[in-house]
């Protein structure tokens, strides 16, 4: 009987990003490395995704009183807070802005990447893109009020002679988009992830925001209830960088703050949380 040859597909695992040793945006220069300036886009998805998106269950957060808008189950209290403290850590000199829409679709989502791309084509600099919110079982896919983006449409939408972006994605399961960005292995692209890709990932419990978050911006030591991924190209190392390294932080009146600021103003006061399921 002939010898039949089988090929066997081995897995991509990211690191952990605690391997990687990436994650804080105080020194981001060592995990995301650049030559250009940051430009960020900070996203929400939408709180209430179609019965056939599958999300994982949750509690709410905090008291419905609390806020105003939509108080459904799958509501999560964290994500304004998440939006509003990564958009006032970023240095003021770079740019970045901030969408909070509890009723996103898919164009919507569409529209702010391509303007985003767009610019950041067009001035030459570093894309940052950031989520947080709901992620689909099993994908990790960016949840809308209509849908879903999955990391294939967002690697596909990266225009020719654009620097490739650096994702975080604070939502369940994204573990899937972290592995992905470590097959590609292409310099510069990367993602950080809350999750393993078969992982929920968590709030704070007083609606504080989300783990990973709180871990980006060092107000919690470490992501507990979720083991959080950073894939890439390790090896990437671009021409050294000609300005001094991004340093950033959060202050009591939440405002943002030049490097120099926030190199001699980095705040060492955690927030006490408690942890629970994020989506």
């Amino acid at each position: 009987m002939p010898l039949v040859s089988v090929k066997i597909k081995k897995t991509t695992r990211a690191k952990t990003a605690y391997e990687a040793k990436a994650g804080s945006l105080f020194h981001i220069d060592r995990w995301s490395p650049t030559n250009r300036e940051r430009c960020w886009l900070l996203m929400s998805g939408a709180s209430d995704p179609p019965k056939d998106v599958e999300i994982s269950n949750r509690r709410p957060r905090i008291k419905q009183s609390a806020l105003s808008s939509i108080r459904d189950g799958h509501y999560l209290y964290g994500v304004p807070e998440d939006l509003k403290n990564m958009y006032k850590a970023i240095p003021e000199e770079e740019d970045a802005k901030s969408v909070l829409k509890l009723t996103m679709t898919k164009k919507d989502v569409r529209e702010h990447i391509q303007e985003f791309f767009q610019k950041c084509q067009r001035e030459d600099k570093k894309p940052m893109l950031y989520y947080t919110g709901h992620g689909q079982k099993k994908t990790g896919n960016w949840c809308c009020s209509d849908g879903t983006i999955t990391i294939e449409e967002i690697f596909g939408r990266i225009p020719k002679g654009m620097e490739y972006p650096t994702i975080i994605s604070d939502s369940c399961y994204s573990g899937r988009w972290a592995n992905f960005c470590l097959a590609e292995n292409i310099g510069g692209f990367g993602c950080l992830s809350a999750s393993r890709e078969d992982e929920q990932a968590y709030d704070a419990e007083d609606g504080s925001g989300g783990e990973l978050t709180l871990f980006i911006l060092g107000l919690a030591d470490d992501v507990r209830g979720s083991t959080p991924l950073y894939g890439t190209d390790y090896s990437y190392d671009p021409p050294r960088l000609q300005r001094q390294g991004s340093n950033c932080s959060i202050t009591e009146e939440f405002g943002r703050k030049s490097r120099e600021e926030t190199h001699k103003e980095r705040r060492t006061t955690k927030f006490n949380v408690s942890r629970n399921k994020k989506i």
